[in-house]
């Protein structure tokens, strides 16, 4: 199997993405904030411009700074404006920083997509128990701490948001 560019989402090039069709009405998601998990590459990166095209203010998040601001330097070419976040969702605190944040630059958040996710390109079979914890920890334990800080984040600002949570099954 042959490793994807950074920038190619299911065969889709960012400059793809960029003015693939739609069927969702142009300005469908202004004034809607979006935080975006595991933003940088996958479906996330997909959702990133999808929902920008769409009019959202997006806050991206990843663990690697320098693939999130290959994705706003492109978005921002198209005129789609993004603040980029790096952390690791399975560092508690950090997730609760994050929100924080949003709550005092953008005052609400509409919709929280967790994308970020990974798994060991081997059998199931294979893990070690280092392995298997690793994957863990992002996948379920990482979501976990987003979606409770979003609900926090809505109680605590008496509002509503909606959360997407997509998952990935590969074969190895």
């Amino acid at each position: 199997m042959t490793e994807q560019a950074a920038d190619t989402v299911i065969g889709m090039s960012d400059a793809d993405l960029a003015v693939h069709p739609t069927v969702y009405a142009p300005g469908s998601f202004q004034g809607k904030t979006v935080l975006i998990s595991g933003a940088a590459g996958g479906l996330g990166r997909a959702a990133a411009w999808l929902l920008g095209r769409l009019g959202a203010r997006l806050i991206l998040v990843g663990r690697k700074q320098d693939r999130l601001d290959s994705l706003a330097t492109a978005l921002a070419e198209k005129e789609i404006v993004a603040e980029t976040i790096a952390l690791d969702i399975r560092q508690q605190g950090d997730v609760q920083d994050l929100f924080r944040h949003v709550r005092e630059k953008f005052g609400q958040l509409d919709l929280l997509i967790n994308s970020a996710g990974g798994q060991f390109p081997q059998a199931a079979i294979d893990f070690s128990e280092k392995g298997w914890n690793a994957v863990i920890a992002t996948n379920l334990t990482g979501t976990w701490f987003m979606m409770q800080a979003a609900a926090q984040f809505w109680r605590d600002t008496e509002s509503k948001g909606s959360i997407v949570n997509i998952v990935v099954v590969t074969r190895h």
